[in-house]
Formats: C-alpha cells, sequence, structure tokens
C-alpha cells in the first residue's frame, strides 16, 4: 500500500500543474514532509528511492510552499563563547590552557581570505580548523 501511494504521489507531481498541485499539497505538507522523511529512514531501499523522488521533484516547489516561515532566532554561545580546554605537558607536570574556538575561527577565516598570505600557514589554518571541528564533535558525543 505505501509504495502504491508513492507512486500514485510521484505521478501526481510530475503530472499535474504547479498551480493546480500546489495549493493541494499546502494543505497537507505538514503532514506530508515528515512522513516522507521517514520513509526515507524506514529501511526499505523501494520506499526510500520513491521518497527522494518526490522530494527532489518537490524541490523547486518547495519556496512557494513555505507560507508561514517560522522566524529562528540567533544565539551566541554564552558570554564567553565556545571554548576548549587544552592539556600541555611541562616539566612539573601539566598545564591547562583555555583556547576560545570563537576567535580562532575568526582569525583563520581572515588569513584564508587574504591572498598575500603564504600556502604554508593557509594549510595550517585549514589543519587547526579541522582539529577544532573533531574537538567540537567529540564534546558533543561526551555529552549524550
Amino acid at each position: 500500500m505505501v509504495h502504491l501511494g508513492l507512486k500514485k504521489l510521484e505521478s501526481w507531481v510530475e503530472s499535474l500543474q504547479p498551480a493546480y498541485l500546489d495549493p493541494l499539497l499546502q494543505s497537507v505538507k505538514d503532514d506530508l514532509m515528515p512522513a516522507l522523511y521517514k520513509q526515507l529512514q524506514s529501511g526499505n531501499n523501494n520506499f526510500a528511492v520513491a521518497a527522494i523522488r518526490i522530494l527532489g521533484k518537490l524541490g523547486g516547489r518547495n519556496r512557494r510552499l513555505l507560507r508561514n516561515q517560522t522566524i529562528l532566532e540567533g544565539k551566541e554561545n554564552g558570554e564567553d563563547g565556545l571554548k576548549v580546554t587544552v592539556q600541555l605537558p611541562k616539566s612539573a607536570g601539566v598545564a591547562s590552557v583555555q583556547v576560545a574556538l570563537d576567535e580562532a575561527v575568526k582569525t583563520s577565516l581572515t588569513l584564508l581570505e587574504k591572498p598575500s598570505v603564504d600556502v604554508y600557514y593557509k594549510r595550517q589554518v585549514r589543519e587547526t580548523l579541522q582539529d577544532g571541528v573533531v574537538v567540537v564533535e567529540r564534546q558533543e558525543a561526551d555529552r549524550v
């Protein structure tokens, strides 16, 4: 039944004019999109392939379907920003240093945008950014 429903929906999306189909989809889009996404995760490859084809065909229409858009507000990462604690070995034990990733990323991006900066330093900046991403991912994984 699911496969037949997906095939029928796909044929409608292909054959009906957007001026006719979009108002019909508008009334059910809040239920349709999560249902298609659920089919992607179902583990049934036939359903997932059909769902991805439908989503691809609807791709150009998605902006017209968004009538009641959710307004998102940005938030800074607290007062101090995102920090990582780095432990460095020293003669009397270990020294802990906090590195502000927000400032490191801003400085790195500034260096990458300057054409006069040597390629060696740009590679170092890229590696620093990659390491920063790994650290943040590990911290997120530890929280879960």
